[in-house]
């Protein structure tokens, strides 16, 4: 989960362009003799301020790049963000607002950990995927947490992400063999391996937590995609590793 003062940190970029546009609008007008193309100026300021504008009148949560839905009579609504290619199926939620997923505002994986250097993770991400909001459609300020249905999540995996988990066990591999004091014979992982060390799962507050099938339901295919199923979520980012 991102703490609130560090979304309004986010947010407040805008402003500064703002600021920023129109100190330059009024140091032209002082100095006209001032030698940039007087058309290109006012385009630039112009958009600077308008974007700005813009984004501060928009919903912060939502996404320049909103996901693509596809109706299932069977599993639901079906959210595909076309970016991260993540997919977010939910039904419909009998006790309460059926949720909306969105993209929320993240800060870097480096800058959460810097937060709590003595807590230990379940593991250590090396690539953010995106932080996964789940909001009532009505009043999207409003998270929602609890599911039931469950909520589907499936959550590609790259090339990357193997070639990590494929590195990573050659490592070992390695360690192993050196701790042992035994030449180490070559090695190279199995598929199945590789898929086996790859590892999910998201930012809880303080610390990293990897998606386990005993309590999220976590299953990784041949397929390109791991899915987990969402009792409970609030908003947190969600990252690949090994490291």
């Amino acid at each position: 989960m991102i703490n609130r003062s560090d979304r309004t940190s986010l947010r407040l970029v805008p402003i500064g362009t703002i600021v920023v546009a129109a100190a330059a609008i009024v140091i032209r007008v002082v100095n006209a003799s001032a030698p940039w193309p007087e058309v290109a100026f006012w385009v630039m300021a112009l958009a600077a301020v308008g974007g700005s504008l813009m984004s501060l009148t928009s919903n912060p949560s939502e996404s320049p790049f909103p996901p693509i839905t596809r109706t299932d009579e069977r599993n639901g609504l079906t959210y595909t963000f076309p970016i991260e290619k993540v997919a977010v199926t939910i039904r419909k939620q009998p006790a309460g607002p059926t949720p909306k997923p969105l993209r929320a505002p993240s800060v870097d994986i480096s800058q959460l950990r810097a937060k709590y250097p003595g807590v230990i993770d379940d593991f250590t991400p090396a690539r953010f995927v995106m932080n996964l909001e789940l909001v009532d459609p009505d009043d999207p300020s409003k998270i929602l947490t609890h599911f039931d249905p469950k909520v589907t999540v499936e959550i590609p995996y790259i090339q990357q992400d193997l070639d990590r988990a494929r590195r990573h066990l050659i490592d070992q591999a390695k360690k192993k063999a050196e701790v042992e004091k035994r030449v180490n014979p070559p090695y190279e992982p199995t598929q199945a391996e590789i898929l086996a060390a790859l590892e999910l799962g998201f930012w809880d507050g303080t610390k990293w937590i990897k998606f386990t099938p005993q309590k999220h339901g976590y299953t990784i295919g041949r397929d390109g995609k791991a899915t987990v199923t969402l009792s409970e979520w609030a908003d947190p980012p969600i990252g690949w590793g090994p490291p």
